[in-house]
């Protein structure tokens, strides 16, 4: 919003990672029988773990490049609260957490699809069965735990934005 490169090739990468991501997990959690049924070739489980393992890395970069930017830079400190950095700390833990579920325990798209959608499921139908992720790695579950803290303090940050449709915000330009 102040200056327009930086922005760029922070936002950029983190937006598309994230978005590509989350619909990876929505996918997942939405048709789990059909990603396990994916991911019965070898060959298409390498290419999804490998491609979100790329978008992943790419959302770390561009969360990277917006932290440093928004430290680096006296005119955005001066409007940066203490949410802010309470947020992308979560956000650092998130992607962070994720990368280490992919990269210690390996195959995270089949486990997602098989162990924690029904936990899951069981969350939304307010009867949680904490089983499945009790005995999960460290990882697995520092992921899960960042997840649920994002989504309770987001409405209370001004990265709320993500929950209006921009619809026309792909092609619009920056605002100077």
């Amino acid at each position: 919003f102040i200056e327009g490169k930086s922005l760029c090739w922070g936002s950029q990468p983190f937006h598309w990672g994230l978005l590509v991501l989350f619909f990876g997990h929505l996918i997942s959690f939405l048709f789990p029988s059909s990603v396990i049924a994916w991911n019965g070739q070898p060959m298409r489980l390498l290419i999804l773990e490998i491609s979100s393992f790329v978008f992943a890395l790419s959302a770390l970069l561009g969360l990277i490049l917006l932290i440093y930017r928004r430290l680096s830079r006296r005119s955005l400190l001066v409007v940066t609260n203490k949410m802010d950095m309470v947020v992308y700390t979560v956000l650092l833990t998130q992607i962070i957490s994720g990368l280490g579920v992919a990269y210690f325990a390996r195959w995270g798209s089949t486990w997602f699809a098989s162990i924690l959608t029904p936990y899951l499921r069981s969350v939304f139908s307010l009867s949680p069965d904490l089983s499945a992720v009790s005995a999960a790695p460290i990882w697995i579950q520092l992921h899960i735990t960042s997840a649920f803290l994002i989504i309770a303090i987001i409405p209370f940050t001004r990265f709320v934005h993500f929950l209006v449709a921009p619809v026309d915000y792909i092609w619009r330009r920056y605002q100077l």
